[in-house]
């Protein structure tokens, strides 16, 4: 770790007390020796905790030095001196971090470690609706992963069977959530919007006497629909007593 010229490397010599001897010879050929003694101070830890993987809607993880705290990280766009790591700018894939510890010989060192960031699951829902009040259940999809679960209410199954007449008329918001492999999970949610049902009451008429001639039922709010044809009733309302006959129709 020394050379004649005097050069001294620590990194050969390692942590220690190392005795060099120096010679010198005058002009009158007399020889002198003497030594001293050359301390060498150990290499601080620098090694960083282990961390990740994390997912990248995780929020705000600190890191730390794994033996000596109070040393510094590399700033990055994602990463603060003092170890805070946000996923959500740094991105899904592997990013190299740095840490910088100084002990109290003024000795330095360095270290680095991968953190591994994983990207967010797609918990989009098919787009579904309007649905009308008294239609039968209709079940809600994902857009792309399925094996998640719906946010339970009264009219909604974690499943995604969706009850309109449960619902009823209105816009509501509904809630899917699903877990990937690496453990990584979101949420999404969309506006599911229930029509009311029309009024299709009838306006009243009748009695009527068998032989009183064709007479015309009309819609009591919405016009525009249609009656149930049967042998005395028309699709517009014309009802024939004499073909309905006694009795109630």
């Amino acid at each position: 770790y020394l050379t004649t010229t005097g050069d001294f490397d620590p990194s050969i010599a390692m942590a220690g007390t190392h005795k060099v001897y120096y010679t010198f010879t005058d002009g009158n050929g007399c020889v002198n020796t003497d030594s001293t003694d050359v301390e060498i101070d150990s290499i601080p830890d620098a090694s960083i905790t282990a961390a990740g993987p994390y997912c990248a809607n995780a929020g705000v993880q600190t890191l730390t030095g794994a033996v000596n705290t109070s040393g510094t990280f590399t700033s990055t766009a994602y990463l603060t001196s003092t170890g805070d790591f946000d996923p959500s700018i740094a991105m899904a894939g592997t990013h190299k971090v740095y840490y910088t510890f100084t002990d109290g010989n003024g000795c330095t060192n360095d270290d680095s470690t991968d953190i591994q960031v994983d990207s967010i699951p797609d918990a989009s829902i098919t787009i579904a609706g309007p649905f009308c009040e008294n239609i039968a259940v209709q079940t809600l999809v994902p857009a792309v992963n399925t094996g998640g679960n719906f946010a339970v209410t009264p009219y909604l199954t974690a499943a995604g069977d969706f009850d309109p007449s449960i619902a009823m008329a209105g816009t509501h918001k509904v809630y899917y959530t699903f877990t990937d492999g690496n453990g990584c999970t979101n949420t999404d949610s969309t506006d599911i919007v229930v029509d009311s049902i029309p009024d299709a009451s009838i306006t009243a008429a009748g009695p009527y006497c068998e032989n009183g001639g064709v007479q015309v039922l009309t819609a009591a709010v919405n016009t525009g629909g249609t009656f149930t044809t049967t042998p005395y009733l028309t699709t517009t309302g014309d009802f024939d007593p004499s073909i309905a006959m006694a009795g109630t129709h």
